[in-house]
């Protein structure tokens, strides 16, 4: 097999944003997905025990890093009011098989990276964190074709 050919099939195509409603376009790269747990580690004494370490209910968390080419939709996300979260979708496109991954209570953050281009596309990295929803699921994957 070709090396064009393998690259062919193995094509995954770009992904897309829409967070609130508001469609980011296909972004410039992959996105940066990395999740995570917190917990609380505290002291218990009784009796019985002198005493032990127990850890707390974890918390689920994700921070995800988006490249939007679409610059002037992101700022003007990013100068609006940031406290209000909101569902952030990723979906991939231009293969037969669409993939969505939902993080239902997502905030986007302050913290932002700009790199303008003389000859090519501006982007603009966005950051969210993402926390569990009400029913304390972090994150929706759903897949069709």
């Amino acid at each position: 097999m070709s090396t064009l050919q393998e690259l062919l099939n193995t094509r995954r195509g770009g992904y897309r944003a829409v967070y609130k409603g508001i469609d980011l376009g296909e972004l410039a790269d992959t996105p940066e997905i990395k999740a995570g747990y917190d917990a609380e580690n505290f002291v218990v004494q009784t009796q019985e025990f002198l005493s032990r370490t127990c850890e707390g209910a974890a918390e689920l968390y994700a921070t995800v890093k988006l490249p939007v080419k679409m610059v002037e939709t992101a700022l003007e996300l990013l100068d609006g009011d940031l406290s209000i979260p909101g569902e952030l979708c990723l979906r991939n496109t231009f293969i037969k098989r669409v993939h969505e991954l939902r993080f239902p209570e997502c905030r986007l953050l302050p913290s932002w990276e700009f790199s303008p281009s003389v000859t090519g596309v501006h982007v603009l990295i966005m950051k969210f964190m993402a926390r569990t929803g009400t029913d304390g699921k972090l994150f929706y994957f759903s897949s069709r074709t």
